[in-house]
C-alpha cells in the first residue's frame, strides 16, 4: 500500500512548468504543438487542372514511378492511381482477373510457389498471394506447411 501512495504521489504532480511548454514550441519548425499534441495538421487539397492531368498521364505512361509522380504533383500515391483509372490508363501492375486467379490456384495447389506463379504471370508474388487469399485459398508457410 505504501508503494501505491508513493507511486501516485510521484506521478500526480509532474515537474513540468510553463517554461517547458515554451521550449517545446520553440523546438518545432513552425512553433506550433500540432504534432506534439497528436492533432493532425489540416489537410490541403490540391486539384489538378486539365492540362496537369494530361501531363501526369503522359508522365505515368512514360514510366515514371507512382511515388515520384505523387511527390512531383504534391498528391497522394492513391490519388495518382485514381487519376490513371479515370483517364482509362491501364495499370502497370494489374490485378489478376478471374481466369488468372483460377490458373494461379491450380498452379499453387500443384505445389508451385507464389514467386514462381508471379513470375509466370508477370506480377509480384504478393499480388498472387492476395488474389489467392481473396479466392479462399489457404496459403502455405515458407516451408510448405499450411498456416
Amino acid at each position: 500500500m505504501v508503494f501505491t501512495v508513493d507511486l501516485v504521489g510521484r506521478y500526480s504532480n509532474p515537474p513540468y512548468t510553463p517554461g517547458d511548454l515554451r521550449e517545446l514550441t520553440e523546438m518545432t519548425p513552425d512553433g506550433t504543438l500540432s504534432d506534439a499534441t497528436g492533432v493532425a495538421p489540416k489537410q490541403h487539397h490540391h486539384r489538378l487542372r486539365p492540362h496537369e492531368i494530361e501531363q501526369l498521364t503522359a508522365d505515368y505512361r512514360s514510366g515514371v514511378a507512382v511515388n515520384d509522380l505523387a511527390a512531383q504533383y504534391d498528391l497522394n500515391r492513391y490519388t495518382v492511381i485514381e487519376h490513371m483509372r479515370r483517364e482509362g490508363v491501364p495499370r502497370r501492375y494489374p490485378r489478376l482477373g478471374e481466369t488468372e486467379v483460377r490458373e494461379a490456384t491450380s498452379l499453387y495447389y500443384s505445389g508451385e510457389s507464389l514467386a514462381k506463379i508471379g513470375k509466370q504471370m508477370h506480377v509480384d508474388a504478393g499480388t498472387v498471394g492476395r488474389a489467392l487469399q481473396k479466392a479462399g485459398v489457404v496459403l502455405r508457410d515458407c516451408h510448405g506447411r499450411e498456416r
